[in-house]
């Protein structure tokens, strides 16, 4: 059984080709420091004094997403933290339970970045897994970002090529969140379910699957297509790309949330993938 999603609306198509041209350094960052107040409340809120992620309910991170966005903030603002993805609670509690449902006790993240989702599943969730990342892409993006150079990655990311990685730990599972399109970085994701030992691969990313992951990945006749649904638990570095709102009231989440899915077009999503 195959299954594939890579239907765009026209719209949805324009606005995909746009984000290609997208350059960071003009989306608003020389006028960030005019709101010094709300930036070191989003920067206490997204992380710890050390400079490593936090995370909270999907309620009170739809408050500073939204506080971010009335002030047209959240895109340079995440640029510029290198805050690609924000997740919840709810997040990861759903990850939790696809892992222990669905997959191997031991598991592999490839393209772990700083860690944060490794160390999370590790030490709040009890979930058994390794994380990987070549930090090609990392360093890149260091060396011309000094707050991002600044923020550690966790101990437990293990400097390794994928190839590397999947000969040394030889997983069952693998598990990647938001790895670099091949377009923009060395890695292709395709190639993790020809590993003989890899039985599956659970994939999240942007659902039009074409900034995250590796084109071939989507068209295996050898391999099953589960969607999960994350019911919007997780935000992500393109959603306010489109977003043409003001959010009035940030203190209603349910008002939030539907203009959130109204204005937005790219979204994140899960894919459990099963090799035939």
């Amino acid at each position: 059984m195959i299954w594939t999603d890579f239907s765009l609306s026209e719209d949805e198509q324009m606005l995909r080709e746009s984000i290609f041209q997208f350059k960071l350094e003009d989306q608003g960052l020389e006028y960030i420091e005019d709101y010094q107040d709300l930036i070191s409340e989003a920067d206490s809120f997204f992380f710890d004094t050390e400079g490593y992620r936090q995370i909270y309910s999907l309620s009170k991170t739809l408050k500073m997403v939204a506080k971010l966005m009335q002030q047209g903030l959240y895109t340079p603002y995440v640029d510029k933290r290198g805050l690609f993805t924000v997740n919840t609670l709810e997040f990861f509690e759903i990850l939790k339970t696809v892992i222990g449902q669905k997959m191997s006790e031991e598991i592999l993240e490839i393209g772990a970045g700083d860690g944060s989702l490794s160390y999370f599943l590790n030490h709040k969730y009890g979930v058994e897994i390794k994380a990987v990342d070549d930090l090609a892409y990392g360093n890149k993006l260091r060396d011309s970002n000094l707050i991002l150079a600044s923020r550690p990655i966790c101990e437990l990311v293990e400097n390794l090529k994928l190839e590397e990685a999947l000969e040394k730990y030889q997983p069952e599972s693998v598990l990647s969140s938001w790895f670099v399109n091949p377009k923009y970085n060395l890695g292709d994701d395709s190639k993790v379910l020809d590993f003989p030992s890899v039985k599956k691969y659970l994939w999240i990313g942007d659902n039009t699957k074409r900034f995250s992951s590796s084109p071939e990945l989507w068209t295996r006749e050898d391999c099953h297509y589960e969607k999960i649904d994350l019911k919007f638990s997780e935000f992500t570095q393109l959603d306010n790309l489109n977003n043409p709102t003001t959010f009035t009231n940030i203190s209603n989440n349910k008002v939030i949330l539907k203009d959130l899915i109204q204005v937005n077009s790219f979204r994140a999503s899960m894919v459990l993938i099963t090799k035939l």
